[in-house]
């Protein structure tokens, strides 16, 4: 009975209480958003781009995009665009890019699929397409396995904007160089690979950086910071013995990476002893010029690294920058620190240093050697939109050196004829060309892809006889960005609005007055005769001939300012 009495004094409730049985909260579901393309370049130590001259043949359509932009911007200016809209990639991901000259070849030409002499891996143009396309890029190899794979276009008829709110260059240029790497479009609408413009975008986010590191990895550690992180002068690394019998050193594949911490930025210490046979002069120059579009700093210090003896500081992307100290006596010790001029995009990327004791000219930094042969089309890869929950393993090693995720470094001889090193190894056997890259991607399609396995075909784009397999980034109708109709509503929307009579070629032809006889045609006037829209767009114009007169027409470019 007292049991049943304490029991009963256990369980009465007090006025007012109110018994609560306690939930379990499920965990936050984690899905991947992004998309990959199953394609990617095979050796992206180094992706050169260039911009095509205007009148260079897009399928038969001449480019006008250099004129559409001058026109607007400084040439600096909106080149500048592009640039950093590359380096926010190659901050994230295991890429470089260099800015290379492009000679107007047609779009398409038969060539190398990477490292052609002509022109860069990637090519950028433009001309004027349907007012709700702002620009798409063809996809990376395999799925384009010519030298078109990864050239982007620009619709020239909108009214582009640097830093604006509307139709943002570098925006734009972001999520076409995402394409033209392997990424497809993504359900995040914070994200720059989402597929339609909703605001400016000059970053990607979290879904973006993670589809990018399954396709490429994130920046590797170089071999000095994967034997032991060199980012202070107590740390800095003995270089001394890479010098040669002429008092030069060189090394390549240096990298400036993205550090754990935010607002920070690689730092690299190296430390070098004069050697007996100094001139009296220390040449110390760091490039990322031809490796990366890295934005170089070097600083040479005194041997304690205490006292700062020189500094050189570019923002320049893609730069040379070069420290002189004189007065070196042999036995002198001098601690060197390289790094990028900048926390944001443009402070990471792949760079060279170079140090010369002696009195012989010191040749630059070769650029790899990344060229691949023209393959055939794989038929547009696969597009995989990942739901699958999260991996949170490490992606996988794409790289074939000594130390896994290690790229190759080179150093050179008294001849300049390259060995390579791996892991602390010097070998002859090796020219230090393209060991740490695999070719997969242009071997069996794949590149890096995650997802439960669903794909859709890749968008075929056809402009005239250029074709690939590609995707577009279009305007938002929600997002309040200004859109120009078209009469052809059922025309592919990057179909070209007017076409050449005459084969294109590039050509930076003066606009003059016309022969006798003739009367040249603008594009206004154009539009007012053969368009009852009354739109007024960039693109090369052609001369009305009287039909008493038998001489053939003239093709002159004439670039027509739509204004603000």
């Amino acid at each position: 009975m007292m049991r049943d009495r304490r029991r009963g004094r256990l369980s009465r409730r007090e006025p007012g209480f109110r018994a609560v049985r306690p939930l379990l909260e499920g965990l936050e579901d984690r899905f991947l958003l992004y998309a990959t393309t199953s394609t990617q370049w095979a050796k992206p130590k180094l992706i050169t781009y260039s911009f095509v001259p205007d009148g260079t043949s897009i399928g038969g359509v001449p480019s006008n995009l250099q004129a559409t932009l001058n026109a607007r911007f400084a040439t600096a200016d909106w080149k500048a665009q592009f640039a950093k809209a590359a380096t926010v990639w190659q901050k994230v991901a295991n890429v470089n890019f260099s800015l290379v000259p492009d000679n107007g070849a047609p779009l398409g030409t038969s060539g190398n699929q990477q490292s052609d002499p002509r022109f860069g891996d990637i090519r950028i143009g433009g001309y004027a397409m349907a007012g709700n396309i702002l620009a798409f890029a063809y996809l990376a190899p395999p799925a384009n396995g010519g030298t078109n794979a990864g050239d982007m276009f620009f619709n020239t008829t909108q009214l582009w904007q640097i830093n604006g709110t509307t139709v943002d260059l570098e925006t734009v240029a972001i999520h076409e160089f995402g394409h033209a790497l392997g990424m497809g479009h993504t359900t995040d609408s914070a994200a720059a690979m989402y597929p339609t413009y909703v605001t400016t975008k000059q970053a990607v986010d979290a879904d973006d950086t993670n589809g990018i590191r399954t396709i490429y990895n994130s920046r590797q550690n170089d071999f000095f910071d994967a034997n032991g992180a060199n980012d202070s002068s107590r740390s800095a690394d003995d270089i001394s013995s890479y010098l040669y019998s002429n008092g030069q050193l060189t090394l390549s594949a240096l990298d400036s990476t993205t550090p754990i911490m935010i607002g920070v930025n690689d730092v690299d210490w190296y430390k070098v002893t004069a050697p007996a046979s100094t001139t009296g002069t220390m040449v110390v120059r760091m490039q990322s010029t031809n490796l990366s579009l890295l934005a170089p700093t070097l600083s040479v210090y005194n041997g304690a690294g205490t006292t700062m003896l020189g500094q050189k500081v570019s923002y320049n992307m893609g730069d040379t920058v070069a420290v002189t100290i004189n007065g070196v006596v042999p036995g002198q010790v001098f601690d060197i620190r390289a790094q990028g001029s900048t926390t944001g995009d443009a402070g990471f990327g792949a760079y060279g240093l170079q140090v010369n004791f002696g009195s012989l000219q010191q040749p630059p930094v070769t650029s790899p050697n990344t060229t691949m042969a023209e393959t055939a089309d794989r038929g547009g890869g696969t597009m995989n939109e990942s739901t699958d929950p999260a991996d949170d393993s490490a992606p996988p090693q794409d790289d074939a050196s000594v130390i896994p995720g290690i790229p190759t470094f080179w150093v050179y001889n008294d001849d300049d004829a390259t060995v390579s090193e791996d892991a602390g190894v010097v070998g002859p056997n090796d020219t230090g060309g393209d060991s740490s890259d695999t070719a997969a991607g242009s071997s069996d399609g794949g590149g890096g892809t995650t997802g439960d396995g669903s794909s859709t075909d890749g968008t075929t784009i056809s402009v005239g006889d250029l074709t690939g397999q590609g995707d577009a980034l279009m305007i938002d109708p929600s997002a309040g960005v200004p859109r120009r109709p078209r009469a052809a509503d059922a025309a592919a929307p990057w179909a070209p609005l007017w076409w050449s009579a005459r084969p294109a070629r590039p050509a930076a032809m003066p606009v003059q007055a016309p022969a006798e006889g003739l009367s040249l045609i603008t594009t206004i006037d154009f539009l007012n005769q053969t368009n009852d829209l009354n739109l007024p767009f960039m693109t090369l114009t052609r001369p009305k001939k009287q039909a008493s007169d038998t001489r053939p027409a003239q093709i002159v470019d004439l670039a027509i300012a739509t204004g603000a």
